[in-house]
Parts: structure tokens; sequence; C-alpha cells
């Protein structure tokens, strides 16, 4: 099968779980869209790599794992130069979510950025043990070490009063 039809073929079954994944893990659709683009890109340029992978869709987890954490990296750094420049407070968007998924969402920010993918991976992705090893690049064992330390901190995070974030209201 020459490149083009397998990466076709990959695309074509992994398409809407790969939107999915990029929207739940930004604010914009817009912001979801570059995503996507962004870990099919890279997806094409390493197809090689494609030949060896188990999991495609888990392989592509774990691109988009790295394209959110740049991007996240890229922003805070925007927003941190445009900060100083300005001297002016910075501000989070507004969230459309339901309440619910607004504690859950502040109660994941607390946590470290490992586990807050790994609980994503495994509750919003419904990745197995197995797959999101092969994502974060751990064994299956490791995974359930580490997915039940998660959920502990989760349970805390929740269940303890949130920081209030600066707002303008």
């Amino acid at each position: 099968m020459a490149k083009d039809d397998h990466f076709r073929q990959l695309f074509e079954s992994t398409y809407p779980q790969i939107v999915a994944y990029a929207r739940r893990r930004t604010l914009t659709a817009a912001d979801a869209d570059d995503v996507v683009a962004e870990i099919y890109a890279t997806a094409w340029r390493r197809a090689e790599a494609l030949a060896d992978v188990d999991v495609p869709l888990a392989w592509l987890y774990g691109i988009g794992l790295n394209v959110v954490r740049n991007r996240r990296r890229s922003s805070e750094r925007h927003l941190r130069l445009v900060g100083e420049a300005t001297s002016a407070a910075r501000t989070t968007p507004p969230v459309a979510d339901p309440a619910e998924a607004i504690i859950v969402r502040q109660a994941l920010q607390e946590l470290p950025d490992d586990d807050a993918e790994l609980i994503r991976l495994i509750a919003w992705e419904g990745l197995s043990h197995a797959e999101a090893g092969s994502v974060l690049g751990c064994s299956t064992n490791a995974v359930g070490i580490r997915l039940h330390r998660a959920r502990q901190r989760l349970d805390t995070a929740l269940s303890s009063p949130l920081p209030k974030k600066a707002s303008n209201q």
C-alpha cells in the first residue's frame, strides 16, 4: 500500500477521535482545528514510524499530547511577554461549559500535567491502560499505579475549596 493510501486510511479511521481529543483540550473550535492539523501534519512527516505502531490512535494521541503541550507553553510565553509589555493583568477567557465541567476542569488544572493527561486519556478518550501506556511511554502496570494516584489527587482537589482565580467581576 502506498504512503498516500496508508495515510488516508489512518486519517479516515481516526479523524473523529482526534477532533474530539483536540476539542477537549482547547478553548475554541479554531484552536482545536489547528491542533488536529498539526497532529496529522506531524503524523505525515513521521509516517515511516507508523509501520512499527501497534495502536495507531494511541500513536496519534501521543503526537497530540506533544502538540497541546507545545501550544500551551507557547501561549503561556506569549501571555507572559504581553503582560510584561503592558503591565496588565491576565484574565482567563470565558468558558461556556456547564458548572460541573468547569469544576472538574479547574480541579484537573490543580493536578500535575502528567496526572491530568492520564485521567483525560482514560476517562475522556476511553483508552485502555495499555493504550495510555503507549501514549505516555510507560508500562501498563505503571499506568494503573499512576492512575490510582492521580484519581486520589483529583478526589482531593475536588473535595477541597478551589482557589479563586483573579477576575474582572
